[in-house]
């Protein structure tokens, strides 16, 4: 039950944050033409057999769903794999990145890249050191303490 909450949770935070750094976009998913009017939210996550992380990806869907055209990749624990799918996301010309790392650490890379393209970017679930968050000023980190979240996670 703690799990679905804060996964809701966090899911609820990103659309206000999606809502926050407005703008549209012509560009849809694929076999969705019809909602072109709706911003593109592109979510890059780790590795979609993570437990957890399946939970809030499903909740993020459901949240999302006719509020935002949701473009979602699976990083497949490799951050080369992650680092592809990011190119092409900002190449489709995505509206807002919703990032769960594979390494934390390469963060830097990400907020560079979403920076240059001027892409608003929130981080989710690992959290990147906080001088890369505070080197992009529409970049931000949503999480919840590590402890707190692994005590729910073993509830």
């Amino acid at each position: 039950m703690k799990k679905k909450f804060l996964a809701m949770l966090m899911a609820s935070v990103m659309v206000l944050g999606l809502a926050a750094c407005g703008g549209s976009s012509d560009a849809a998913t694929e076999g969705d033409a019809a909602s072109g009017d709706l911003p593109t939210v592109g979510v890059l996550i780790y590795k979609y057999d993570d437990t957890y992380i399946s939970t809030v990806r499903n909740s993020l869907q459901a949240a999302l769903e006719g509020k935002a055209n949701v473009e979602m990749q699976d990083g497949k624990g490799d951050q080369a794999t992650q680092n592809d799918q990011l190119d092409v996301m900002i190449s489709k010309g995505v509206d807002v990145l919703c990032v769960n790392m594979v390494d934390a650490k390469a963060a830097s890379g990400v907020v560079e890249k979403a920076s240059a393209a001027g892409i608003p970017t929130i981080f989710f679930n690992r959290e990147p050191d906080t001088e890369v968050i505070k080197s992009y000023d529409k970049a931000c980190f949503i999480g919840t303490n590590a402890i707190d979240a692994g005590k729910m996670q073993g509830d």
